[in-house]
């Protein structure tokens, strides 16, 4: 018995003397533990590092930029019409004092002394040929039994439009030349012409057919033969147009279908090979 209290009693004291370093052991772990727990501070002198700013790309803005100047192409009414620099523009002068027999007029709108080609088309076709010289457009128009013509940008309704032409080879019977007006394109217009057996005609064509407005009819006024210097005019305003030739009235005629358009030359051949005329000095004025 007294054996089995001392063994009871050496256990316990071993096991009182065993007891601290435990608590000391158990203590150490915990402060381990904690030293490694996760924390929400960084370490201090560790620079953090700052997400780099997005920056959205500018939006780029296209250059002001003005529209294409492109001038207008030729038609094949009207071809190769150069622009009309080299025209002469008589905006703003006085009124011209008419000559005896012509309507009283306004300021000159539009002139063409044809010192250069301008705005017309010269060169050579296969019916035509066209130059600009010296004051001169002179117009060759190469086979009998053709004509042709030249029309020009210029747009005008009511006005009073004039020419000079002369005749440097002669022609022939039924030859024929003179002034578009009003012209819509190469098939509609109107043209006043004479002839060189001293006629004058006042036309409308219509889809490329002609119908007279005034039928050939003689004038003592028109002058013939080789080297016949001969000015035609038009006067026209509304429905009303009047024809002159040489500063003397010939007629009236009251004609509505072509309200306004542009201006032309025209040549006729009926006998004549390489018919010739000399156009001088077209003019345009305005009405009162």
């Amino acid at each position: 018995m007294k054996r089995i209290a001392l063994t009871i009693f050496v256990c316990a004291v071993v096991a009182a003397a065993c007891a601290p370093r435990q608590a000391v052991i158990e203590t150490g772990v915990s402060a381990t533990l904690t030293a490694l727990a996760p924390t929400s501070v960084l370490p201090a002198g560790r620079a953090t590092s700052t997400p780099a700013p997005i920056v959205q790309p500018p939006t780029a803005t296209p250059a002001a930029s003005l529209a294409p100047t492109t001038d207008p192409q030729p038609s094949a009414t009207d071809a190769a019409t150069p622009a009309p620099a080299a025209t002469q523009e008589a905006i703003g002068s006085p009124a011209p004092t008419p000559a005896p027999g012509l309507p009283a007029l306004g300021a000159p709108i539009f002139a063409d002394p044809f010192d250069v080609p301008g705005p017309w088309a010269v060169g050579d076709t296969d019916d035509s040929t066209v130059t600009v010289s010296g004051g001169v457009l002179t117009y060759v128009q190469k086979a009998p039994g053709s004509f042709s013509f030249r029309i020009i940008g210029r747009q005008g309704a009511d006005y009073f439009t004039q020419v000079t032409t002369t005749l440097p080879g002669g022609c022939g019977a039924g030859d024929k030349f003179g002034l578009m007006f009003r012209v819509q394109d190469t098939d509609n217009y109107y043209v006043y012409m004479i002839d060189c057996d001293g006629r004058y005609r006042l036309a409308r064509y219509g889809s490329g057919a002609s119908t007279s407005v005034v039928d050939w009819t003689r004038s003592s006024a028109i002058k013939r033969g080789r080297n016949a210097v001969n000015k035609l005019a038009v006067l026209a305003k509304g429905n009303d147009l009047a024809l002159y030739v040489n500063d003397t009235p010939l007629t009236t005629a009251t004609e509505g279908v072509y309200a306004d358009g542009r201006f032309g030359l025209w040549v006729g051949s009926n006998v004549t090979n390489n018919l010739t005329v000399a156009f001088d000095d077209l003019e345009v004025y305005s009405l009162p």
